[in-house]
């Protein structure tokens, strides 16, 4: 099958094509995947107890992907680099929310991701398909930070919530002829983060999650590793490398993969 469209099926976190067993052209198949981080893939910085904090972050992750699905009797393996992915992209949005008083936070992470593509198979007469899918990620948690001074130098918070993720899938053959879907999963997730100042402008900080634990997908774990800098009261600027892991097993198919890649973002402070 064409790398383009395992990309696209890839990035859209649901999308999954495997070659029929006894068939001339590909079959394709549809089965769940959650492909997501934590709740806020920023560390927070310090605030103060007495009034509510606001942190919104605007981030991108340049991640590649590595895995395998498999669906009646057979297995096949797949790989893109973010290169690969990028040129199917349609549209990206990815965004973090933040609220804090005291030693509470809620916390808000929303992406949403379009790709497209179409290939043609070989054969005396090639035949095109049109690949169209939508992928959403929400989650929902609250943090609560277990460091009770706000001027102590590292800051450790727990994590606790929920990741709703749904995607759907449109293929379109040569002659118009559509088939499609969409799925979607909602799954715990409990997960710690820490940051620590290395100067006065420069903090480091590291996060981890992990998440389904069977009730809708088997198992996910998330780490996050960062470096911020301060540019003022009211902005920061962060790099940093991600790792996400994904296992789920469905009635039409299993799959296992891994996305991993820099991530860049600004946070802005009210």
């Amino acid at each position: 099958m064409p790398r383009a469209a395992i990309t696209l099926s890839i990035l859209a976190g649901l999308a999954l094509a495997v070659p029929a067993a006894a068939s001339d052209g590909p079959v394709f198949l549809a089965s769940s995947t959650l492909a997501g981080g934590s709740a806020s893939p920023m560390p927070t910085g310090n605030h103060t107890n007495n009034k509510w904090a606001i942190d919104v972050t605007l981030y991108g992750w340049l991640a590649g992907v590595d895995g395998s699905v498999s669906a009646g009797g057979r297995s096949r393996d797949f790989e893109a680099s973010f290169g690969d992915i990028f040129k199917n992209l349609d549209l990206a949005l990815m965004g973090a929310i933040e609220a804090r008083h005291g030693r509470w936070g809620l916390l808000t992470n929303l992406v949403y991701v379009k790709t497209s593509t179409s290939f043609t198979g070989s054969g005396r007469i090639g035949a095109t398909a049109d690949f169209d899918s939508k992928y959403f990620l929400g989650e929902f948690a609250a943090a609560y930070r277990l460091t009770k001074s706000e001027t102590a130098k590292g800051q450790l918070d727990v994590l606790g919530g929920l990741r709703y993720q749904k995607v759907t899938l449109d293929i379109t053959g040569p002659r118009g002829n559509s088939v499609g879907g969409d799925r979607s999963a909602t799954d715990p997730l409990v997960g710690f983060r820490y940051s620590y100042p290395l100067s006065r402008k420069w903090y480091a900080g590291i996060e981890a999650d992990a998440g389904g634990f069977g009730v809708d997908s088997d198992m996910t774990w998330n780490a996050i590793g960062t470096l911020g800098y301060r540019a003022s009261k009211k902005m920061d600027f962060v790099v940093g490398y991600r790792w996400f892991d994904q296992k789920f097993s469905g009635d039409r198919g299993d799959l296992d993969f891994t996305m991993f890649g820099p991530l860049v973002g600004v946070r802005m402070h009210w």
